[in-house]
């Protein structure tokens, strides 16, 4: 809470994140990770027969080290718009990324392998971002209100951000997605539905946040580390109303300790009208086109 209200505070949560959690720069294991979300998004649109190597890929929440937009290029993307609300890349985090795909190159067997460093000033890097990669990091930058071309974007992509967003301004992310895209575009969004607190507290498990009440969970989810609780059947109906047919989903659905640790959670009223199944999903991956409807603002 008190980051998320100071100023500078998302440069204090870097610090805090290089000195004290030390989760950046990313370890190894943790690259790879996040390298094999951005080969699992490229796998899922190729197989639905969108060539890579032309039009434009977007992605809203790139993080500080630009790992997926990297492995992006690394798989052959040419040209990227990745947009973040505040300006979080690092390019020291971002050439240390470049360093691990050179590290893991044959590892990785992508078909090419970032070469080049874009430490510096903000704008050096980004100068370099757009001359070596083909990525444009647009930040601040509202993925509401891209201000981009109608029918521009190719594929659209988001891993782990959309829930740490709002409903209301998912539904608003999703019309401008939907307004953008080309009519033979694809969305690929994969989403964790887990207690992100359950990351680094064992003693609380993946589903902790049900128990508590809207008022009680809004002062545990400030803005620096807001999640917004949503579950599977939430999104589904959101892609819905926003005109988006889902023609591939793959979930990783809660086992049976899952469903008994769920059952043993006193829930809050707001969760009850889910079955257990439901509120045990852990994740998703989903892969979204636009449906024929005429409007690209329906109603949220």
């Amino acid at each position: 809470r008190f980051l998320s209200r100071v100023p500078l505070g998302n440069e204090l949560n870097f610090l805090l994140q290089q000195h004290v959690t030390r989760s950046l720069p990313a370890s190894d294991s943790d690259f790879r990770r996040r390298v094999s979300y951005g080969q699992r998004h490229i796998d899922w649109v190729t197989q639905v027969g969108l060539p890579v190597h032309d039009g434009v890929f977007f992605e809203f929440g790139a993080g500080r080290d630009l790992t997926g937009p990297l492995t992006f290029y690394a798989c052959g993307v040419q040209r990227q718009i990745v947009v973040d609300l505040s300006r979080l890349v690092k390019p020291t985090l971002v050439s240390g990324a470049v360093a691990q795909f050179q590290r893991f190159g044959e590892e990785l067997q992508t078909p090419r392998v970032p070469q080049h460093t874009v430490s510096g000033s903000h704008q050096f890097a980004t100068g370099n971002l757009r001359r070596h990669y083909g990525i444009e990091y647009l930040a601040p930058a509202d993925a509401r209100k891209t201000r981009l071309p109608a029918n521009s974007i190719a594929c659209i992509t988001s891993t782990h951000t959309m829930e740490h967003i709002s409903p209301s301004d998912i539904a608003a992310i999703l019309n401008e997605c939907r307004r953008i895209l080309t009519p033979n575009g694809v969305m690929s969004f994969q989403i964790d539905y887990q207690d992100h607190y359950s990351y680094f507290d064992p003693s609380i498990s993946a589903y902790n946040f049900l128990s508590f009440s809207e008022e009680e969970w809004n002062s545990y989810s400030p803005a620096t580390h807001y999640q917004n609780r949503l579950r599977h059947r939430d999104y589904m109906e959101l892609f819905d109303r926003t005109a988006l047919k889902v023609v591939r989903v793959e979930c990783k659905d809660g086992d049976d300790r899952d469903l008994s640790t769920v059952a043993a959670i006193r829930l809050d009223e707001k969760f009850q009208e889910y079955t257990i199944s439901e509120l045990a999903v852990r994740s998703c991956h989903v892969l979204l086109v636009k449906t024929n409807h005429n409007s690209t603002h329906l109603p949220a």
